[in-house]
């Protein structure tokens, strides 16, 4: 037992009261992810997400979520987005993402308060988001826009998916 170590993982997240209180670029980029809401497809969970991704040359790139009924197919806002730019060859060019959630029936009402983390990628949208982060070389900016329309701002997909499995661990 005497090998045993402890170790304690702390992950650094700035919280800002609103989407006023970010810089400019990033200000737009949730902006972006919220006008993206109105072309997601979500006839099954009634949950509308947006993903805005902004690229090194100042392209922003909109994601929304696409249901199907068979639910395998169903492919979530940020990998719309990613992959996009993924088919444009720029998937290491991704700097910023900008994700939000809101129910189908009015884009403009919070989800119920105890989901108040809505809007946080899922583990498939945190890997493919870890495998397009590692191909760039640096840390991205991820926002994650919450129910009060307070923001939370990461840097570096680590935070949201420690011990990552990426293309170094090949």
């Amino acid at each position: 037992m005497s090998d045993i170590t402890v170790q304690t993982l702390t992950s650094e997240v700035t919280i800002f009261p609103s989407q006023s209180d970010l810089p400019d670029d990033e200000k737009n980029l949730c902006i972006e992810a919220r006008a993206a809401m109105k072309y997601s497809y979500s006839p099954y969970s009634n949950f509308r997400v947006g993903a805005a991704v902004l690229l090194d040359d100042g392209t922003i790139v909109q994601g929304s979520n696409q249901e199907n009924a068979a639910y395998g197919p169903t492919n979530c806002a940020e990998r719309s987005a990613m992959f996009t730019i993924g088919s444009m060859g720029k998937q290491d060019q991704i700097r910023k993402i900008a994700v939000i959630a809101r129910p189908a029936s009015d884009m403009n009402t919070p989800v119920p308060l105890e989901k108040e983390v809505s809007g946080s990628p899922c583990g498939i949208c945190r890997q493919v988001m870890k495998e397009y982060e590692s191909l760039g070389g640096q840390k991205w900016v991820i926002l994650i826009i919450q129910n009060s329309d307070r923001v939370f701002r990461i840097e570096g997909v680590d935070i949201l998916l420690p011990f990552a499995f990426g293309p170094n661990s090949l």
